[in-house]
C-alpha cells in the first residue's frame, strides 16, 4: 500500500468519510471494467461494483494494512461477483422450473 492509500484509510477510520472516496475513484475503472468481463452485462457490472465499495467501506476497519489495498478490493469484487452470478443463476434456473410447469 502507498503513503497517500495509508494516510486515507486512516483518515477513513478517524472518522473522516470524505477521505473514501478518494481512496477507491483510482479503482473504479479496473472494477467496473473487470465486472462487466465477467457479466457481459454494464448494469450488472455497475451494481457489482458498487456492493464492491459499499463492502469495502464496510469492512475497511478488518483491512490488514501489510496487505495491498488495490489487491484487497478485487478480492471484495471477486466474491461479490461470484456469489452475484451464483444467485442470478439459481434464479434464472428457478424461472426455468416454473416455465415448464
Amino acid at each position: 500500500m502507498n503513503e497517500r492509500e495509508k494516510v486515507l484509510v486512516e483518515m477513513v477510520l478517524s472518522g473522516n468519510l470524505d477521505s473514501f472516496e478518494p481512496l477507491v475513484t483510482p479503482y473504479r475503472k479496473t472494477l467496473l471494467t473487470i465486472a462487466y468481463r465477467m457479466t457481459q452485462n454494464w448494469e450488472d457490472a455497475k451494481e457489482i461494483a458498487q456492493e464492491t465499495f459499499l463492502r469495502a467501506f464496510k469492512y475497511l476497519r478488518n483491512y490488514d494494512r501489510k496487505r495491498n489495498f488495490k489487491n484487497w478490493i478485487l478480492q471484495i469484487l471477486m466474491n461479490v461477483a461470484r456469489n452475484f452470478m451464483l444467485k442470478n443463476h439459481i434464479q434464472s434456473c428457478l424461472n426455468r422450473k416454473k416455465f415448464r410447469k
